[in-house]
């Protein structure tokens, strides 16, 4: 059996969700499976903005801050399903408290749930009639 190769540098495509900027030459924690180990990141080569993700990522704090929005936006963006579950689970990785936004995230998933049921119920009585 051989093992597998060594290295001590390797390329990662990321999904930044802190709300400080991820920073090259900065020390940071990497989690890989049941691991957490020392990083460094070397290079930025590519950075998406939040006008290339769709409208539910956008308008979700953890990628971009509500008060860059345009005004019309910001209303939507603070009352909006992403942002309490991103948050809970976050919370969950970290091993933090959620706070009020996993009961968010539970009431706007049981708000969703039962538009679709009722959505669906309309629909199917519309269709089968």
């Amino acid at each position: 059996r051989q093992r597998a190769p060594v290295a001590d540098q390797f390329a990662a495509h990321l999904v930044w969700m802190s709300p400080e900027p991820l920073l090259p030459g900065r020390s940071y924690l990497m989690k890989i499976n049941h691991a957490t180990l020392p990083a460094t990141v070397t290079e930025l080569k590519h950075r998406v903005g939040g006008s290339r993700l769709d409208l539910a990522t956008v308008n979700d704090r953890a990628f971009v801050p509500i008060a860059t929005m345009p005004s019309w936006l910001q209303g939507f963006a603070r009352h909006q399903p992403v942002t309490p579950v991103t948050e809970t689970i976050r919370a969950a990785l970290l091993g933090a408290p959620a706070g009020n936004d996993a009961w968010l995230a539970v009431a706007w998933c049981a708000v969703i749930i039962v538009g679709s049921i009722a959505l669906s119920a309309a629909l199917f009585r519309r269709r089968t009639a």
